[in-house]
């Protein structure tokens, strides 16, 4: 019956379609370029804001505020895209896969990874500029790992922007999204500045944002395992990175646990993303069809 319907392999629908996204993308000229003035803007303005503070031991706050500045900008960009496009793209997906012209797991697998590219180089150059402007330790390991959370909250976001927007129409998802990322920001910079005082039960919640994971990866990126910060005056407590990292609750926290909390997160958004999408389509499919039973009926 599989083979009735999609008579070519998954693999041949796939390149098809990762071709055609890729096609799309790049002929959509104007929209890289807003993407790419978005990204270096963006890190040009928060390089100004926070200029060479990177290493002061007099501004650790300031450079925590820069790390939740990139949480923020990698969250809000990469939630509101797919919010934002996705319902119109549903249109046509709804006739193409209602014709079977290819599977949902392959349409999906290619929606998922074209993006990914493009992703990538737009990340890369917010964060090298970002990081290079707030005079960040340039260390080969802490850069690397500095980029990995950013392109994972910009993964796990893009996730979660699915999710909305193979819910909500374009109106509704442009409330229900902020309106979900409003929370989880919040409770991923809760305990600054008390991080050794803070409930099990706040721990809980704070468990349950992403963006927690990702911040805290930024942190550990630029703080853990580091010598004292320069101090131009008599006395600079955080000069000593232990206790920044103690008072922001990340002084227990492993780098690798980060990661894979957002991988998790990942997960679990894109399989939800994938079911209400599944669902819109088939209860489409489905009304279409009695549509087409009750006018063959009446003809009859």
């Amino acid at each position: 019956m599989q083979k009735m319907e999609f008579p070519t392999t998954f693999m041949t629908q796939f390149k098809i379609l990762i071709k055609r996204m890729f096609t799309q993308t790049i002929r959509n000229s104007l929209s890289l370029w807003i993407q790419l003035l978005h990204h270096v803007s963006a890190a040009g303005l928060l390089g100004g804001i926070f200029f060479m503070i990177g290493n002061d031991g007099n501004a650790p706050i300031a450079n925590f505020k820069f790390c939740l500045s990139c949480v923020v900008f990698f969250m809000y960009t990469y939630i509101m895209i797919p919010v934002l496009l996705f319902p119109m793209e549903l249109r046509m997906l709804r006739r193409e896969y209602f014709n079977r012209w290819y599977s949902l797991k392959a349409y999906y697998a290619a929606l998922t990874l074209s993006t990914l590219p493009f992703m990538l180089i737009l990340g890369l150059l917010f964060i090298v500029i970002g990081y290079v402007m707030s005079g960040q330790l340039l260390e080969w390991d802490r850069f690397i790992l500095f980029t990995i959370s950013g392109i994972m909250i910009a993964i796990c976001s893009e996730g979660l922007g699915l999710l909305v927007g193979s819910t909500f129409s374009v109106t509704n998802g442009s409330i229900v999204g902020p309106a979900t990322a409003a929370p989880l920001l919040a409770l991923c910079c809760y305990g600054m500045g008390f991080g050794s005082y803070i409930e099990w039960i706040m721990k809980m919640f704070m468990s349950l944002s992403y963006l927690r994971y990702g911040l805290t990866g930024f942190c550990l990126a630029l703080y853990q395992k580091r010598s004292l910060m320069e101090c131009n005056t008599d006395f600079c407590l955080y000069a000593d990175t232990k206790i920044l990292l103690r008072d922001l609750g990340m002084a227990n926290d492993n780098y690798g646990t980060q990661i894979a909390g957002l991988l998790a997160f990942t997960v679990v958004y894109r399989f939800f993303a994938y079911f209400m999408l599944r669902y819109r389509l088939t209860t489409e499919y489905r009304n279409r069809l009695m549509t087409y039973v009750s006018k063959f009926l009446k003809h009859r």
